[in-house]
């Protein structure tokens, strides 16, 4: 996808879920939600794209938070686990009930989000693979 596409998804509204293109936790965090939403509303661009770097650059976010994951939706950004937990909302049934996970204080959650942020290298010391999304999801990618 382009610049205009990017214009488009923003005006649209639809959320956009911003990834570590090198990390292969991340990856598959990626994949795993590819194949378990029920309703494909998600569209994802690495932080090392160019729209990335673009996104993240807009929102007023740098380099301190390449270990965040972040959605951007309806124009405001959600860090850490409050893009968790969007994440399992937009994947439908019964990973909507993570939006329960808004009553354990934000720096709880923020915290094991960090644990397992700065342990993610160890789970899958290198992306598992090149993450080149496959036909039918190629149209949810920005910047493939």
């Amino acid at each position: 996808m382009d610049s205009n596409k990017l214009t488009e998804l923003r005006n649209s509204g639809a959320p956009i879920l911003i990834f570590d293109g090198e990390c292969g936790f991340c990856q598959a965090s990626v994949k795993f939600i590819l194949c378990h939403e029920r309703i494909p509303r998600l569209h994802f661009v690495s932080r090392q794209s160019t729209i990335g770097k673009e996104l993240i650059t807009a929102f007023g976010h740098d380099k301190l938070l390449v270990d965040s994951l972040m959605i951007v939706d309806n124009e405001k950004i959600f860090l850490r686990s409050d893009a968790v937990i969007l994440a399992g909302i937009y994947m439908g049934g019964l990973w909507r009930l993570l939006w329960l996970g808004k009553f354990i204080p934000r720096f709880i959650r923020d915290g094991l989000y960090q644990f397992i942020a700065n342990r993610r290298l160890k789970f899958m010391r290198q992306p598992i693979e090149c993450l080149i999304p496959v036909e039918k999801f190629k149209s949810r990618f920005i910047d493939f």
